[in-house]
């Protein structure tokens, strides 16, 4: 059987004891969103903004010294946003 990415994804960031992971889901986003609820490890933090999402993980990870992923719309009209 194959690990679909969805999966792929939340399992490595368990495996590398991650916690949180900040964001503002889009479209692209949906099929993570929806098996989220199955890493009971994990907290999504939800932001407004792309840029907010960017520096919060950001500030988390330098602050505890581990990993601050963030998830983003992957459309090619919302990633300007993020590096604003």
């Amino acid at each position: 059987m194959k690990l679909e990415g969805k999966h792929a994804l939340l399992q490595m960031f368990v495996a590398e004891g991650v916690n949180y992971v900040f964001g503002n889901p889009g479209t692209s986003e949906t099929p993570m969103m929806t098996i989220l609820p199955e890493y009971k490890d994990l907290d999504y933090i939800l932001v407004l903004q792309e840029g907010v999402a960017v520096g919060m993980a950001e500030g988390y990870g330098r602050s505890t010294g581990t990993v601050g992923p963030w998830c983003l719309c992957t459309s090619t009209t919302e990633w300007p946003t993020a590096y604003r």
